[in-house]
């Protein structure tokens, strides 16, 4: 069976790791997801180099730099895609960064960007909102406010307001090809989520952790086997993992020891979890398997991200690929970016070598 993570992130400074964290957790292909915004836009480039490192196993998904000098948002997702990317990443409407820059995805400003990625049927990933419990000040985890992910204080929209930016722009747009990452954190509200994916048939979730999610199709196995088997085609794998060994130990609350042969939560956990039918440990809670048919779970592990992104990674463009890494480098000579520039100029020339 065929396992394709839709749904990982690089750090710059260890990127060409990830071709290795992918194979420990039994990935045959797997897509990097940009996370430039306004305080990292060498991840384009970090992303472009792993495409580069790995030709027809790694796709990628560009994100927009904000800031001096960043210009407009179409601008940019022409440049990325011209240089090889397979899609774009919307992390704008995850709270923490909506407040950080001040945005709303169905704003003017993101418009042209919206025609013209449905137009070309461009492939989303899009973050939407978190779990409803970190506005919650009773409820939000110690590890949720210690990431700065507690939106209990001022400035943060709610949840509601980022269900209806979204909303908006699909009613705009309903020819957008998107994925909503995490199930679009409806796994406390599945009417919800069925009435997401009946209103708008181009759009799809994947199943990429928050452990709340799997704890909720847990506590009710029966009810959500049902619905991922009516919705087999909409659904998509992904862990999340990253990069880095560091962020690893962070997130999950394992330690990835060196030379070790797998990553079992979340990755080997979720491949097992889809089709088992008997007892499994979910981080000490005793759960069962979900008990899917084999073809579904083809389905689910990678035709379905092959499906909604239509087939192989694309090739990098070298011109393209440089005048975008040239901008880049650009957009790094204000002075808020002088830790990267180095690391800019080792990934630039590694880069350069390898398209």
């Amino acid at each position: 069976m065929q396992v394709i993570d839709s749904h990982m992130h690089i750090k710059d400074e260890n990127c060409e790791a990830i071709a290795k964290v992918a194979d420990m957790a039994g990935a045959e292909k797997f897509n990097v997801l940009s996370l430039a915004m306004m305080e990292n836009p060498l991840n384009n480039l970090s992303c472009l180099l792993v495409k580069a490192k790995n030709p027809g196993r790694a796709y990628a998904f560009c994100s927009f730099t904000y800031g001096e000098g960043s210009g407009e948002c179409l601008a940019q997702l022409q440049m990325w895609m011209r240089a090889g990317f397979d899609g774009w990443k919307i992390l704008e409407t995850k709270p923490s960064v909506a407040k950080l820059l001040g945005v709303r995805m169905d704003d003017e400003r993101f418009e042209p960007a919206f025609a013209w990625a449905e137009e070309n049927q461009i492939p989303i990933i899009w973050h939407v909102g978190d779990p409803a419990t970190f506005w919650d000040p009773d409820r939000v985890p110690s590890w949720a406010v210690e990431s700065g992910w507690a939106y209990t204080g001022g400035g943060f929209p709610a949840l509601e307001d980022l269900y209806a930016q979204t909303e908006t722009v699909l009613k705009r747009h309903p020819r957008l090809k998107a994925t909503f990452a995490h199930l679009y954190f409806t796994s406390d509200d599945e009417a919800h989520a069925r009435r997401m994916l009946d209103a708008y048939p181009n759009i799809r979730f994947d199943i990429t952790p928050g452990s709340e999610m799997y704890y909720a199709f847990c506590e009710d196995p029966a009810r959500w086997r049902r619905f991922f088997l009516e919705y087999q085609e909409r659904i998509v794998y992904g862990t999340d993992l990253e990069s880095d060994a560091e962020a690893y130990e962070r997130l999950y609350g394992m330690k990835m020891e060196e030379g070790a042969a797998q990553i079992d939560w979340p990755a080997r956990w979720i491949q097992r979890w889809l089709t088992g039918t008997g007892e499994m440990d979910l981080m000490g809670t005793p759960v069962r398997g979900l008990g899917l048919t084999q073809s579904a779970a083809e389905k689910i592990l990678g035709g379905n991200f092959l499906r909604f992104v239509g087939g192989e990674p694309k090739p990098l463009v070298r011109t393209a690929a440089l005048e975008g890494a040239k901008w880049v480098e650009t957009i790094l000579q204000n002075p808020r970016y002088a830790a990267k520039q180095a690391l800019a100029g080792e990934i630039l020339k590694k880069l350069e070598m390898s398209v």
